[in-house]
C-alpha cells in the first residue's frame, strides 16, 4: 500500500507479519509510513527474498499473545 498523504515526506517504509488482531490499527500504520506491505494474515514465515525485494526499513510482527506458539516454534 502506498501512502497518497506522504507525498514530500520522509517516511520509512514498513513490512507487517500479522493475525487478524492488526486490522484495529490498520489506517494509523498506512498513515505513518511512505509504503506498507501486509502479509497475508495467518501467514507468519520469514521469507527472506521477499524482505529483501520490497527494501523495507522495518520489519514488525504483529500478532496477539494467543499466536505466539506460531512464530516460536
Amino acid at each position: 500500500v502506498n501512502n497518497p498523504n506522504a507525498a514530500g515526506k520522509n517516511l520509512p517504509r514498513v513490512m507487517l507479519i500479522r493475525d487478524s488482531y492488526s486490522f484495529g490499527i490498520h489506517s494509523f500504520i498506512n498513515q505513518s509510513f511512505s509504503t506498507v506491505y501486509w502479509n497475508y494474515t495467518w501467514d507468519y514465515q520469514f521469507k527472506k527474498t521477499d524482505i529483501k525485494k520490497a527494501d523495507v526499513d522495518y520489519l514488525v510482527y504483529l500478532i496477539s499473545e494467543k499466536n505466539m506458539r506460531s512464530i516460536l516454534y
